[in-house]
């Protein structure tokens, strides 16, 4: 404050110290608080009781010279070891442009634009129209029939009977009951799934004596949406445009691609669906990142926890994680960010947590302790 006081930290008291002033008025000691606001409320009450008596001093020097208010904007940094601090403010100049209601909202495509009656939901927990895999009550009854229609979903063309059963089969391709079972399969999708077009005509046609599997072009996926969301994006003609459309894009995101309700691997065919999908993620999330950073660093951070949000362990975006939880001066994310890295087998060393959150500090030391031992 205006006389000089400053505030030194221990594990257990604070201790306020003024060296132009002399003994005992140049220190008091209190219980140290749980965080640094409190700290600061406690130094404001402590130096306003005191007010008189610093005034009765003699010392001139402390008013021709004074040190910065306790309202003055600065960066408050806190050493581990019993530190002398600043408790003035951190400053916060950017707000407006940090904000993400400041960027102008772009319309997300929606299923209908794309023809799109019948929605199965791919990116995350997988979801058919309405219903989850696991769900209580569910139209369907056979284990397999909502599985095919994923399958199918993701291949507009169709699939040759034969590969479809290598597929929902792996195990026992050859048998030919799988082809019955298929059948069941396809009845129950077309009846009790899919229904009936706004025509009144199925949406799975009837191959009766036909080799090849499809559904009608009303049936599709949000991997279509998320897909035409990147081409709008790619199209922009300005930045706030891009930005919006690749903010959607990442927003259609909820989870691994293709979640089962006891397993994120997917059913097996789907892998090389998941391993390209979760790398236009991580490629869309980097790019949003980078065009946001600068300007935005509130929408990067946004950017970087969708990318990781497929269950990847993208060391880059776990940087840009960091990066962006200390331009915000967020201690929550920076040390949930430092975790991450501590996690990543190719952290070349652990980063440093600059927090006083005990919680988090205490998680990543426990796991610092324990990659130590093995």
């Amino acid at each position: 404050n205006e006389n000089g006081w400053t505030i030194k930290l221990g594990d257990q008291a604070a201790t306020l110290t003024c060296p132009d002033l002399p003994t005992p008025a140049n220190q008091v000691t209190f219980t140290r608080p749980a965080n640094t606001e409190a700290i600061r409320d406690l130094v404001v009450q402590e130096l306003q009781a005191d007010t008189d008596a610093i005034e009765d001093t003699s010392l001139t020097t402390v008013e021709e010279s004074p040190p910065p208010s306790l309202q003055d904007p600065t960066d408050l940094q806190l050493p581990r070891q019993d530190p002398v601090i600043d408790l003035r403010p951190p400053t916060n100049q950017t707000n407006q442009s940090q904000d993400p209601q400041s960027v102008p909202c772009v319309d997300p495509v929606t299923p209908e634009e794309l023809g799109i009656e019948f929605l199965v939901r791919c990116l995350g927990r997988v979801k058919i129209g309405d219903f989850e895999p696991d769900a209580d009550t569910k139209p369907w009854t056979y284990i397999k029939s909502p599985e095919l229609v994923v399958l199918l979903a993701l291949n507009p063309k169709g699939l040759h009977k034969d590969t479809a059963v290598k597929h929902l089969w792996p195990q026992d391709p050859h048998n030919l009951g799988n082809y019955r079972r298929l059948s069941r399969a396809l009845s129950e999708a077309r009846i009790k799934i899919l229904g009936r077009k706004t025509d009144g005509s199925y949406r799975v046609p009837n191959i009766r004596g036909k080799s090849i599997v499809t559904f009608d072009d009303t049936v599709g996926t949000d991997i279509q949406i998320f897909e035409e969301t990147i081409n709008r994006a790619n199209a922009a003609t300005d930045r706030d445009t891009e930005i919006g459309h690749l903010r959607n894009a990442l927003a259609l995101v909820t989870g691994a691609p293709f979640t089962l309700p006891n397993t994120i691997s997917g059913y097996g065919w789907d892998i090389n669906h998941r391993e390209n999908l979760t790398i236009q993620i991580e490629d869309t999330a980097t790019r949003l990142y980078e065009l946001t950073k600068t300007a935005s660093p509130a929408i990067a951070l946004e950017a970087a926890k969708a990318g990781l949000r497929t269950g990847t362990q993208n060391y880059h975006l776990k940087q840009c994680w960091l990066e962006a939880a200390n331009a915000l001066e967020d201690s929550d994310e920076v040390a949930l960010a430092t975790i991450a890295i501590n996690q990543d087998d190719f952290a070349a060393e652990p980063q440093e947590i600059e927090t006083q959150t005990p919680q988090y500090l205490k998680a990543s030391m426990d796991l610092i302790e324990t990659k130590g031992k093995k």
